[in-house]
């Protein structure tokens, strides 16, 4: 217990282990799409939350917040996105929505023609997002319990994957007879691909009488981890998983020492539970307390950890790589 004690210690001592943290949004709507507010009511209401950046990803349509923004908030970086949707036949022949945003385009991108069929369609949309140089987000596989690991697992090129989405309609733990989006992550992570989990809005309402808990500003949003707040910098951290995901906990410091991953968060005044997964989501660790130092073994594959609290809220870390593999989403140079 002597190398815990010590790097507990260590961490004790680090502030903050990382570049500065950008709170952003990687998935919102608004009235250019089926929302009920306007590109501004969208950025003002991300501003007053005190959002860094956001990414406007309205359903088939790509619109530039420079332009479609009339009084942009100062200080909010505002992204270009847009989220496809095709439907598909899945492993149960039923046809189901696959939605899938791009991110960070700076100009609209067609969508590819596909047979209808679940693999081709991620594999031609992922592609094309990549080429036009963008980032690619598997949105909501629960969403009408659309899809699995079991449709998209051939496609072995890099991607963000959404593991919490915070649209009413998305039971991100699954059911008794569909996977919860951890499980589908850590599923893809054991086949060996490089996939990040995200935390997402995906709002829809922001004035109206049906603005509720969900489907709305603030409830689920990604950290990055960037020394500038600029859309390369942002870009950057999405492309190499230098994020984590939250519902409402603050990382201060998650990093790599040698053999030891450590990792605190802030102290909110509620029980914390911090939990270390490795291959097939197998559970290596557990620690109550903000604070945990997890010592490497070497047959884990990757690690990642789980932070959560007594008022439900949910901090996710990208996974550490222990087996070699690309970290990096992104078209390999030639």
């Amino acid at each position: 217990m002597i190398f815990i004690a010590l790097a507990l210690a260590a961490l004790a001592l680090c502030r903050r282990c990382h570049a500065e943290l950008f709170r952003g949004q990687l998935h919102l709507h608004t009235n250019l799409s089926d929302a009920d507010g306007s590109p501004d009511t969208a950025a003002a209401w991300y501003s007053r939350l005190g959002f860094d950046f956001i990414f406007f990803s309205d359903h088939a349509a790509y619109h530039d917040p420079r332009k479609t923004v009339k009084d942009p908030p100062e200080g909010l970086l505002m992204l270009g996105a847009k989220e496809f949707t095709f439907i598909c036949k899945n492993r149960l022949d039923r046809s189901v929505p696959f939605d899938i945003n791009a991110l960070g385009i700076n100009a609209d991108i067609a969508a590819p023609k596909t047979d209808g069929s679940f693999s081709a369609a991620a594999e031609k949309c992922v592609g094309a997002i990549l080429e036009a140089g963008g980032i690619p987000m598997l949105n909501h596989p629960n969403f009408r319990f659309a899809y699995s690991f079991e449709e998209i697992g051939g496609l072995k090129m890099p991607y963000l994957l959404e593991v919490i989405n915070m649209h009413s309609m998305v039971p991100n733990e699954g059911s008794a007879a569909y996977p919860s989006h951890e499980r589908i992550w850590d599923t893809l992570l054991s086949m060996g691909r490089t996939v990040y989990g995200t935390a997402t809005d995906d709002t829809h309402f922001y004035d109206s009488f049906l603005r509720r808990k969900r489907n709305s500003p603030g409830m689920g949003w990604i950290l990055a981890e960037a020394d500038d707040l600029d859309e390369r910098s942002v870009l950057d951290s999405l492309r190499r998983g230098k994020f984590f995901a939250s519902t409402g906990i603050k990382p201060e410091a998650f990093y790599r020492d040698g053999g030891d991953i450590a990792l605190r968060a802030a102290d909110n005044g509620n029980a914390m539970r911090i939990e270390f997964s490795g291959a097939h989501g197998r559970l290596l660790a557990s620690f109550d307390g903000p604070s945990a130092v997890y010592r490497i073994k070497g047959d884990e594959m990757y690690v990642r950890a789980k932070v959560y609290d007594t008022d439900e809220r949910v901090l996710l870390t990208q996974p550490v790589f222990l087996d070699g593999r690309d970290p990096v989403i992104g078209l390999p140079e030639v």
